[in-house]
């Protein structure tokens, strides 16, 4: 990053505190302008600028696909079995519980089947 850089985001990062203690104020642009010594077209200046930086902050954002983080609570019941169920013959138990769903499968139920499920109920979230 260079010089310029850095200036510009020093920058839109006071002018954004600026307009951010501006809306705290409760004042109008004039009052608080004054009360803080510069030009009201300063003001409105720098928030145009502020706007554009953040609308194209947020565009960028929205181009890198995010995908957001999600977490679901697993409850484990009895004692957990430390090996890994066989698609074959395996006779354990496999329940997962949503508010308004549960989903109950038995080992000889094919993993991939149970993958698609939970793919499925993560994507619904």
């Amino acid at each position: 990053m260079d010089t310029r850089q850095i200036t510009a985001e020093y920058r839109l990062s006071h002018w954004a505190r600026v307009l951010q203690e501006h809306h705290q104020s409760g004042l109008i642009i004039k009052d608080y302008c004054e009360s803080i010594g510069i030009h009201p077209n300063t003001y409105y200046y720098w928030q145009r600028k502020v706007r554009e930086a953040t609308y194209t902050y947020r565009k960028e954002l929205d181009t890198q696909s995010i995908t957001p983080t999600r977490f679901a609570e697993v409850k484990v019941y009895g004692t957990p079995d430390t090996s890994y169920p066989s698609v074959s013959g395996d006779q354990g138990t496999i329940r997962m519980e949503m508010p308004g769903l549960t989903i109950t499968a038995d080992g000889s139920y094919p993993t991939t089947k149970l993958i698609e499920i939970l793919k499925g109920l993560v994507a619904s979230c």
